[in-house]
């Protein structure tokens, strides 16, 4: 094992898929299955089961692979300590979340583990350190439960961030995602390094809320590098029901100091600066995306059902301006703004959508 704590020239690379459930036993055999279907065989899959009122031991009972563990835990959590304590029961050097509702493709195991193989085998750092690499994922593809394409609707008013295979190192990593764009990943065909976790105190920081994973995404660069793959090999199911969509109703309906992803990028953020040296121009690259995240949040108030309607337009563009002056006086920026506060509601919907009919996904 090399110092990083990473191993190393120790034979293939192997998986440790999570799943943390709780009475979903109609999505929970797709999930399973995907993993089955892989074709790559150096793989664990643990269920952990939330303290179910359902039979979902008696679901994972019908796949006869020893490959698969089941864990009940006595007690329900919330659900993101169930993926943190159902992360923990893991063996192998990569841990990979997969939801119920979510499928891998079945190359996604071997298209990881190419990557990290020739992510590792790279040349020392400059500094003469021990190279490691913390973090590898895969881009998805974001469907409806029928199958039908729904990167439209998950995307909206944003385009996907352009992001490129390679490897990426903290700085270079934290660039990207401070970019104005959602991500082309999701948990499912992410995978992180077991030693990352247990030095940086968990799978995700469930403090964080809804967007844990976001800052897990960005954390991991401060551990080590970044491997990156642009092919869709996870399919992401986007659900009105999912407890995602409940919590981010939530953030909005109770008018929240902090939104999501804004939450996600200050914790992450002082995570760098503890391990590493941040520049002026990054810290104001993450200021200027927080905002950014208040500016859309104050569209919302305006456009949604469960908004707060003006009063929560203004106070998110005074949290935006606060965050960052420089990105409120960008014209682009400002005009959002007044629109959001403004315009009658008809001519905002219209507004937005004109915007997402810019970024098809």
């Amino acid at each position: 094992m090399s110092q990083s704590g990473q191993m190393r020239d120790e034979g293939p690379v192997r998986f440790s898929v999570f799943i943390p459930v709780w009475n979903d036993t109609v999505w929970l055999p797709g999930a399973i299955e995907s993993v089955l279907a892989q074709d790559y065989p150096h793989w664990e899959l643990i269920v952990g089961d939330n303290a179910s009122d359902a039979d979902v031991g008696g679901v994972v009972a019908r796949y006869d692979d020893p490959r698969i563990r089941y864990h009940r835990f006595a007690t329900h959590v919330p659900i993101d300590e169930n993926f943190n304590r159902t992360a923990l029961l893991a063996t192998n050097e990569w841990v990979q979340l997969l939801c119920a509702d979510d499928r891998i493709r079945p190359t996604c195991m071997s298209r990881l583990a190419e990557s990290i193989t020739r992510a590792s085998g790279a040349p020392p750092p400059a500094d003469g350190g021990e190279p490691r690499l913390a973090l590898a994922l895969t881009a998805c593809r974001r469907v409806y439960p029928n199958g039908d394409p729904a990167d439209r609707v998950w995307y909206g008013s944003k385009p996907k961030l352009a992001a490129r295979s390679g490897t990426y190192d903290a700085e270079s990593w934290f660039k990207l995602l401070m970019q104005d764009g959602q991500p082309p990943w999701n948990a499912g065909s992410i995978a992180l390094s077991r030693s990352v976790i247990e030095e940086s105190g968990g799978f995700f920081r469930p403090e964080v809320g809804l967007s844990c994973d976001v800052e897990m995404v960005l954390r991991a660069s401060a551990y080590g590098d970044v491997v990156y793959l642009d092919e869709p090999l996870l399919d992401f199911t986007v659900r009105s029901d999912a407890d995602n969509a409940i919590r981010l109703w939530a953030n909005r309906a109770k008018g929240s100091e902090q939104t999501p992803s804004g939450a996600a990028i200050l914790t992450a953020l002082r995570v760098h600066e503890h391990r590493r040296t941040v520049t002026p121009a990054e810290r104001r690259a993450a200021l200027a995306a927080v905002a950014r995240s208040h500016l859309q949040r104050a569209a919302q108030h305006r456009v949604l059902t469960d908004g707060l309607g003006r009063r929560g337009a203004i106070r998110d563009v005074l949290r935006a301006a606060r965050f960052s002056p420089r990105t409120m006086l960008n014209p682009y920026h400002l005009g959002y703004a007044a629109a959001a506060v403004a315009l009658p509601q008809p001519l905002l919907r219209t507004f937005q959508r004109w915007l997402a009919a810019r970024h098809p996904g």
